[in-house]
């Protein structure tokens, strides 16, 4: 049975391929709003989803340490990055895509860590 969308994901984007060249952090997908970040990057945004697909619209937000994004780019401010993905159980598999640049696309893979508590 799959968990509810609703909840916080562990999220890893990049060369997924690869144990050394992903990056990774958490978000939490919530009433059609997505929160979250690393250590470099704290990630705001939108979602829709429609059966087993997701698409998404996020603001990537330097705060702290080196600017250079998953998909090699200084972002001194912010980025806005497309997602679309599709839903697989307890996992979500996707590509990303700074809005601007739509084929400099990424591996991205949404992990369900944990439901969100009760109000």
């Amino acid at each position: 049975m799959n968990k509810s969308l609703e909840a916080l994901w562990g999220v890893v984007y990049g060369d997924v391929s690869s144990l050394d060249q992903f990056n990774g952090g958490v978000v939490v997908f919530e009433t059609n709003r997505i929160f979250g970040g690393d250590s470099c990057f704290y990630y705001t945004g939108t979602y829709n989803s429609s059966g087993a697909d997701l698409s998404a619209q996020v603001k990537i937000t330097h705060f702290s340490g080196p600017d250079l994004t998953a998909f090699g780019l200084q972002v001194s401010g912010s980025l806005q990055i497309q997602i679309k993905a599709t839903r697989e159980g307890d996992k979500i598999f996707g590509t990303m895509w700074p809005v601007d640049q739509p084929d400099n696309c990424l591996a991205i893979i949404f992990v369900h860590l944990e439901d969100l508590p009760n109000p």
